[in-house]
């Protein structure tokens, strides 16, 4: 089977004349020594290379000013494992208030809550997010649980978790806060204080999965491995390519 991935980007683009040059080792597009756009330019080099190695092939369609789209084609053989899906039936129609000032993290947890048949409401901060939920309130169809994001401008996640704990109306509603701080004491602090669930981004959809059902109580099932694979881990061995020094940690 032959898989087609494309990712595409909203940067500045690249010219017609540069586009068949970009995957050789340190090439990139602006070679001024005062680009904006820092880096080798061998991770495209390594990724081209690495998907050939896969049976498959890497193109790039871009305009300068417009973005760009990559794609990279690999060659997979179908799974002979059979792979158990998750029970989310204790879902259906689950309120939810997600409150994230990135419009990227908004569309990606309505779209992932949304496939689990919950009922999701998106906002972009906590001012009209405390709107949202008065208003919910007053017609009797409120909410059950509130994902919000830690950083975001005016009223962090945590201001808005404290306005929300104000009221008694929603002492209810479940607080699962995703940050992208990776500081275990101030989630041990904050979780079980003011919030239900504090999770560290990026947040896998299995992670976010079990904190909902831990939170509004639901049980959660083990999940068995595959017909014949043992259920075991197995250490890997990462090579991890970056030259950015904070990326690397």
């Amino acid at each position: 089977i032959m898989l087609h991935f494309a990712v595409r980007d909203t940067g500045i683009g690249i010219a017609e004349d540069k586009l068949e040059h970009i995957f050789e080792s340190f090439s990139q597009a602006d070679s001024s020594t005062s680009r904006t756009y820092g880096g080798t330019g061998l991770g495209l080099t390594i990724s081209s290379q690495l998907v050939s190695m896969m049976g498959g092939a890497m193109r790039v369609d871009s305009e300068p000013s417009q973005g760009s789209t990559f794609h990279f084609t690999v060659s997979m053989k179908p799974s002979s494992e059979t792979l158990k899906p998750c029970d989310v039936s204790g879902f259906d129609g689950l309120r939810v208030l997600v409150v994230d000032d990135n419009q990227t993290n908004r569309i990606i947890l309505e779209e992932t809550l949304s496939s689990w048949s919950m009922d999701v409401k998106v906002v972009d901060g906590g001012a009209v997010a405390l709107e949202v939920l008065a208003e919910a309130d007053a017609i009797g169809n409120p909410f059950t649980l509130v994902l919000t994001d830690y950083y975001m401008p005016e009223m962090d996640g945590l201001g808005l978790v404290n306005q929300i704990r104000q009221h008694a109306q929603y002492d209810g509603v479940k607080l699962v806060m995703l940050s992208s701080s990776a500081d275990s004491t101030m989630g041990a602090k904050e979780e079980g204080k003011h919030i239900d669930k504090y999770l560290v981004k990026p947040v896998r959809t299995s992670d976010l999965l079990s904190a909902i059902q831990g939170v509004i109580g639901m049980s959660v099932a083990k999940v068995d491995a595959p017909d014949g694979v043992p259920n075991t881990t197995r250490s890997l061995r990462v090579l991890l390519a970056e030259d950015t020094e904070i990326n690397q940690v």
